[in-house]
């Protein structure tokens, strides 16, 4: 993911992207099930906010369009491996 960013890798160090990506996860798998919410829609304002909440309780400033970045690149790569793709007609959402 790192190797995708363009502009934001020059202000994020590849520990800095694993850390987004890994407090992102945390949110979907951890902190909104724990409290009844249901995940946030990836890469939205909701998910990015979350993130940018665990960094400043972690003592790390990020900016918002970096984290967006350091999400779009996740997506990107995870279609490219096929892990996601387009959705299937007349499957649950």
């Amino acid at each position: 993911v790192y190797g995708r960013l363009g502009d934001p890798a020059e202000r994020l160090q590849p520990a800095d992207v694993r850390r987004i990506l890994e407090w992102g996860l945390y949110q979907h798998q951890v902190v909104r099930p724990r409290r009844g919410d249901p995940p946030p829609v990836f890469g939205s304002g909701d998910h990015i906010g979350a993130i940018l909440d665990h960094a400043e309780a972690e003592g790390y400033d990020y900016d918002p369009v970096d984290v967006g970045a350091v999400l779009a690149a996740e997506s990107e790569y995870l279609v490219e491996i096929g892990a996601v793709g387009e959705r299937v007609e007349g499957e649950p959402t």
